[in-house]
């Protein structure tokens, strides 16, 4: 069955992967670009349960590129979830 996920990103692998629902995905984008606008990304990835269990082990053990191929391999759809205009003002100060 596919599921939705969101997480944060960034060159070297995945920081995170949850289940999707509002409250994480606007956490994570808060989180993703206030600190270090930039260099990470917030995204969603609709995926099957099999290979997102692959996906939550990899990252459990720390190999987070390989977690992020798994994910961009088997995603069905995959997107980046932009800064709201109230992310952006903050980023801004």
């Amino acid at each position: 069955m596919l599921k939705s996920y969101v997480g944060i990103a960034r060159q070297g692998g995945l920081e995170s992967f949850y289940p999707e629902n509002g409250h994480v995905a606007k956490f994570l984008a808060r989180r993703a670009y206030r600190r270090h606008p930039g260099d990470r990304v917030c995204y969603w990835a609709t995926i099957q349960d099999e290979p997102a269990r692959e996906v939550e082990l990899q990252l459990h053990c720390d190999n987070r590129g390989l977690a992020l191929m798994l994910l961009q391999s088997h995603a069905h759809e995959i997107g980046v979830i932009l800064p709201s205009d109230v992310q952006v003002k903050c980023r801004a100060r």
